[in-house]
């Protein structure tokens, strides 16, 4: 009676069948597999929502300096090309009303250049003399680190009454032209990051200073 209870125990004791080892390495690789995807999806939509809000924190600070001076922009002649004044990459007026550079006096009674170049925000100072004192003409900057990795792909200004002629406007989701008038100055910006790709966004800026001298007579 001890051996055949001895031999009992031992058959209790022989482990799994390949069958049994077979069944639980498909079940464990269809867990891992489901696992994975799981992550993956997660980790997409953890760097989806963190490009977004990146891109959108940088591209906000970028338009709201730009709107800063542009929308206090005078109506006055002193300018060396005139009004309020979109130009090309040198600085020279651009007639079709869509360019690189926005010139202006801001309100401040400062002549300014705003653009970018180097992929960085620039708006340009120019020299004045104000009270008796003289001030050097000077580059603002943003800071580095402001751009999260991001940087300015291309910064284009667009005057209100010929928005229907900037082609590229659907790239940034407008897909209207509507109605608006010279006052206004639709500003285009397209970001771009290694790590996160593209991102478009605009603004529409009007210059509450200088009439509207559009045959439209449109306003925003």
């Amino acid at each position: 009676m001890k051996s055949i209870r001895g031999n009992r125990i031992r058959k209790r004791n022989d482990g799994a069948t390949l069958v049994e080892m077979i069944v639980t390495f498909a079940l464990l690789s269809i867990f891992l597999v489901a696992a994975a995807a799981i992550i993956g999806a997660v980790t997409n939509l953890y760097f989806r929502i963190k490009s977004e809000t990146y891109s959108k924190q940088v591209s906000d600070i970028i338009l709201e300096k730009v709107s800063s001076e542009v929308d206090g922009a005078e109506y006055t002649p002193r300018s060396t090309i005139g009004n309020p004044t979109i130009c090309d990459a040198s600085g020279n007026e651009e007639t079709s009303g869509i360019g690189l550079r926005m010139d202006l006096y801001d309100k401040t009674d400062t002549h300014v250049q705003v653009y970018a170049e180097n992929n960085e925000l620039i708006v340009h100072y120019y020299s004045l003399t104000k009270d008796g004192v003289e001030y050097n003409a000077t580059d603002w900057k943003l800071q580095e680190s402001v751009y999260n990795g991001f940087m300015i792909d291309s910064l284009t200004f667009v005057r209100g009454d010929k928005l229907a002629d900037f082609t590229d406007k659907s790239d940034y989701g407008l897909t209207s032209s509507g109605s608006y008038g010279s006052n206004v100055i639709v500003v285009f910006l397209k970001l771009h990051s290694e790590r996160y790709g593209d991102y478009y966004t605009y603004r529409f800026v009007k210059m509450y200073n200088v009439p509207d001298t559009s045959s439209s007579g449109g306003g925003a």
